[in-house]
């Protein structure tokens, strides 16, 4: 895999990440960030609507979340949309810079 740069990784970090970049379509990790937007857009479209507040309260960044313990809402948060705008230019934008 010779298009990968070089990163400053342990050796087995390395490896494990380049099978990963391996797997997808011209070792773009753009794709892979893509369809977590979109699972996550989807999953939102799922759940019933009562329940929707507290897939956002768990899932989006906020004061409240991380005082309650929510540390994962600081990853989660870039995967999250409450709009079809949101998501398309978030996943777009994102695709074009990897």
């Amino acid at each position: 895999m010779s298009n990968v740069p070089k990163r400053m990784f342990n050796k087995k970090f390395d490896r494990n990440l380049n099978k990963i970049l391996e797997k997808l379509p011209d070792a773009n990790i753009g794709y892979a960030i893509v369809a977590l937007n979109t699972f996550f857009y989807l999953l939102s479209w799922v759940i019933p609507p009562n329940q929707l507040w507290k897939f956002y309260q768990n899932t989006m960044f906020s004061s409240y979340g991380l005082q309650s313990g929510a540390i994962w809402s600081l990853i989660l948060c870039h995967f999250t949309h409450d709009k079809l705008l949101d998501y398309v230019l978030k996943s777009v934008i994102v695709f074009m810079f990897c």
